[in-house]
């Protein structure tokens, strides 16, 4: 892994692959909010993941407050986050099926952004169709 654009971190696919499984994948992706959390002032408490309501509705976590100070607007406003640690490709479909999913669209509705974070080698111009 390495320092990317605006602070994110550049993913090889191989750091990708090393991740698959779930656990590994998820625990990075917070640890990853947290650290951005950290950057842009949003309280570590606004940060909510792993309750049994968010997996039951399509949610591995969500930021409950945004920061308008953020220079890349990744949390700009309050986010929802679905992790999927897998190879899989999803299609157009199966991505509206986990927007529409409980707690994911009554989040929508309440302001946040749904970000779909993959541990996946996708090609660009399927990520640019998304």
């Amino acid at each position: 892994m390495s320092a990317g654009i605006s602070g994110f971190l550049e993913i090889s696919t191989a750091d990708v692959e090393s991740r698959q499984g779930g656990g590994a994948f998820r625990d990075f992706m917070k640890r990853l909010i947290e650290a951005h959390m950290l950057s842009v002032k949003i309280p570590a408490t606004d940060f909510v993941s792993d309750g049994k309501n968010m997996r039951d509705g399509g949610c591995d976590g969500e930021v409950r407050s945004g920061s308008p100070t953020d220079p890349d607007n990744h949390l700009d406003v309050p986010t929802v986050w679905q992790f999927k640690a897998t190879k899989a490709r999803y299609s157009s479909a199966e991505l509206e099926e986990e927007i529409n999913k409980a707690h994911v669209r009554q989040r929508i509705v309440d302001g946040y952004r749904f970000v779909f974070a993959i541990a996946a080698d996708m090609p660009a111009n399927k990520a640019a169709d998304w």
